[in-house]
């Protein structure tokens, strides 16, 4: 599994989320949780998507005759 970075797309999505949050909280409303958590769920089945995707290619590589896939020596 890959490890969460700095680099990683959803990471700074929702950190620019948080920041841009707590900067609005700091000048003038309250921090809109609900908002944050629904963002975390659209990411999460963003990512449940794509390891589906994974999966389903795998099993499309797993029925590639043996004698099409090229031997590394």
């Amino acid at each position: 599994m890959p490890m969460l970075n700095e680099d990683n797309f959803l990471v700074k999505k929702m950190y620019l989320h948080l920041n841009s949050e707590t900067n609005a909280q700091n000048t003038a409303s309250s921090f809109d949780r609900r908002s944050f958590f629904n963002d975390i769920d659209i990411y999460l089945a963003d990512l449940k998507g794509i390891a589906e995707e994974i999966k389903h290619f795998q099993n499309l590589l797993k029925e590639i005759p043996s004698e099409y896939i090229p031997i590394r020596v």
